[in-house]
């Protein structure tokens, strides 16, 4: 980035506390908004970058480059990392991560580039006949052992979930096996416990509560879970 192209950004932007390349026309850029205490990050990409123009076409026109906003999960700074790791990787420079961990979590944001998480086909309870698609890597799942389990993709559920959560959950033969990191499969979740991990994972996803969920009857089902739990209903035929 030459110093021309430095001092427009910082007079659209701020001024720009670091400014690192991490390949040809794409720009890692720490900025500094007014009096806001942290700097903001952006990826800023040049018209004349490797990347491709429906990359490009994700991020906002500013001062002859196309930014992508770090805060903004939607904002295409995923498709950005991906497609800059991919020229690093095709060229054989260092990269941060696993080329397939880059694509597979940006998938949980840009279906429409990557593609959606397929809907997992064996279950702890059996194989997949039935399944109703609640978000992109998220199932409602009916079994051929008539269980009803609801499926939650590794990288949506390794970022949103907490520990005490995921213990409630259950892992396929194969994934236990070969590791789930290596696998990013799902965890599955009994009809029973399943209203704990969706009272977390709406909190990233509020159009469940007008589409999806009755918060009330979401409200019982924990109730009831803990009650159950704690053993009030021992004994009662509840």
């Amino acid at each position: 980035m030459n110093p021309q192209e430095l001092s427009a950004l910082e007079s659209e932007l701020g001024p720009v506390c670091s400014a690192e390349q991490v390949c040809p026309g794409v720009y890692f850029l720490s900025v500094k908004h007014g009096q806001e205490p942290l700097a903001r990050e952006y990826y800023a990409v040049s018209e004349n970058s490797v990347l491709s123009q429906a990359a490009q076409a994700y991020g906002e026109k500013r001062a002859g480059f196309r930014l992508f906003p770090l805060d903004n999960d939607t904002g295409g700074w995923r498709i950005v990392q991906y497609e800059a790791a991919k020229y690093r990787a095709v060229h054989r420079l260092p990269l941060d991560e696993p080329l397939r961990d880059t694509a597979v979590f940006a998938a949980e944001h840009h279906p429409e580039y990557f593609g959606t998480y397929p809907v997992p086909v064996q279950t702890p309870e059996g194989r997949t006949l039935r399944h109703k698609a609640l978000d992109n890597g998220i199932f409602w799942i009916e079994t051929d052992r008539c269980r009803e389990l609801l499926a939650v993709c590794y990288p949506i559920w390794s970022t949103e979930l907490p520990e005490t959560v995921e213990e409630l959950g259950e892992q396929t033969v194969y994934d236990r096996t070969h590791g789930i990191h290596e696998t990013l499969g799902y965890l599955f979740f009994s009809a029973q416990t399943a209203c704990i991990p969706i009272c977390h994972l709406m909190q990233a996803r509020p159009e469940w509560e007008k589409k999806l969920i009755d918060r009330p009857a979401l409200i019982r089902a924990v109730g009831r879970y803990f009650a159950l739990k704690s053993g009030c209903f021992k004994g009662t035929g509840r």
